[in-house]
């Protein structure tokens, strides 16, 4: 899994995203799902073509899947119940596609990441995982995934020197159980961990990492479920 390239997150302005996942619905509408991954930035609303589609979302909440108009939309992230913009973006939506979007970074520098979600079946018999490094405040860092209660003393890294704002592929692993370490790149220093995730063949999903709230440790990791 290691030999998977890390995909620097498309940022402001991002356009003609494109993909071959698909929610499955026949309509000629998109599915857009909405983090707030800012450590110290207030609730924010979020607005497609200047309506608000999302009010009041809080750091660490998660929107889900919102039916959007296929086609460019613009999409602004405003501090909650004002008309102070923190985030104008012109993103591209592909009919019967899924995105996930984060608002991320400290508020000085808040920008969007922009992730096309495969929801489609994974290959026969795995899970698909992908992850997004969203906490402003940790260097670039390796991923270790270990069957639960294993040592990563002598594991490799399934993800190496991913840097902020970056996403990997969806990796396919074995359905199982598995204890998830984020550790500074180069090192064993664990920066963050999960015990014990639980997978099952045929989901998929998406593991973001995020500072505290206000930045910083402790870190954590939040876990969207793309497939289940």
């Amino acid at each position: 899994m290691r030999h998977y390239a890390i995909l620097v997150a498309a940022l402001l302005g991002v356009s003609a995203i494109v993909g071959c996942g698909g929610s499955g619905k026949s309509t000629p509408n998109s599915f857009v799902r909405v983090v707030h991954a800012s450590p110290d930035a207030p609730n924010v609303d979020v607005l497609v073509d200047n309506r608000i589609a999302i009010q009041n979302l809080g750091y660490g909440e998660v929107a889900g899947y919102r039916s959007v108009a296929a086609g460019h939309r613009n999409i602004k992230v405003n501090a909650a119940g004002t008309s102070t913009t923190v985030i104008d973006a012109g993103v591209d939506l592909v009919e019967r596609e899924s995105y996930t979007v984060l608002a991320a970074g400290f508020l000085a520098q808040i920008a969007p990441i922009v992730l096309r979600d495969d929801r489609s079946a994974p290959p026969a018999g795995k899970v698909n995982v992908r992850v997004v490094h969203a906490a402003a405040s940790a260097p670039e860092v390796d991923v270790y995934v270990v069957p639960s209660g294993a040592s990563i003393d002598s594991a490799t890294p399934v993800l190496e020197d991913v840097p902020f704002r970056a996403a990997s592929g969806y990796l396919p692993v074995n359905p199982g159980r598995y204890d998830l370490f984020v550790t500074v790149a180069g090192t064993k220093d664990i920066a963050i961990s999960a015990n014990n995730v639980s997978v099952t063949a045929g989901q998929a999903r998406t593991v973001i990492a995020l500072d505290a709230k206000g930045g910083g440790a402790p870190f954590r990791l939040e876990f969207l479920a793309d497939r289940n």
